[in-house]
């Protein structure tokens, strides 16, 4: 059976799309990193919170709640940082989610070819079998005939 010419090619675009879906998935991870991360400082400020409550049932002084307040307003701005940063990443993702599907339509698009390809190469070659095992029998249908 002949060769596929475009396998090369074929063999590319498996290996690109490889490289797409490993490339997604460090995005994707990227991502889940970051919100755990800002799940870890919401989970601090509730900390904090329960902290700084139970320390107003006892004695309070105002820099133990200055200081609680500034520890807050800190993981507030890196949570709203962490979630811009978010953000940008879902939208990397995104681009990446979509590279990912052109690149496995390309490969697709190719193994459909081959196929194709493969199937008129099987077909050919039936024909001319079948063309052959004709002319035998036709053959010796042939040589009878004369004997007779």
């Amino acid at each position: 059976m002949e060769r596929f010419r475009l396998q090369t090619a074929l063999d590319i675009r498996k290996r690109l799309e490889k490289l797409k879906q490993k490339e997604y998935a460090q995005q994707l991870q990227v991502a889940k990193n970051l919100e755990v991360q800002i799940e870890q400082a919401q989970q601090s400020i509730e900390q904090s919170d329960l902290q700084a409550d139970s320390l107003k049932t006892g004695i309070l002084s105002v820099q133990v709640l200055q200081g609680h307040n500034a520890f807050k307003k800190r993981l507030l701005y890196q949570i709203d940082l962490l979630e811009q940063r978010l953000q940008e990443q879902n939208q990397l993702v995104a681009v990446k989610r979509s590279e990912v599907a052109q690149a496995g339509q390309k490969r697709r698009a190719l193994e459909i070819i081959k196929e194709k390809r493969e199937l008129l190469a099987r077909k050919k070659q039936e024909r001319l079998e079948r063309s052959q095992m004709d002319e035998i029998a036709q053959n010796f249908v042939l040589k009878q005939v004369k004997r007779v």
